[in-house]
């Protein structure tokens, strides 16, 4: 997903971003480098 996520790195970060902070938490800063 993180590849495909450069098309909608502005949609995809904002969810992922919100997603990470409820949901995985700790795993945030995995998904921060994803843009």
């Amino acid at each position: 997903v993180y590849k495909t996520g450069k098309k909608v790195a502005s949609d995809f970060y904002e969810w992922a971003n919100i997603k990470a902070d409820k949901k995985l938490g700790q795993w945030n800063y995995v998904v921060s480098p994803a843009m």
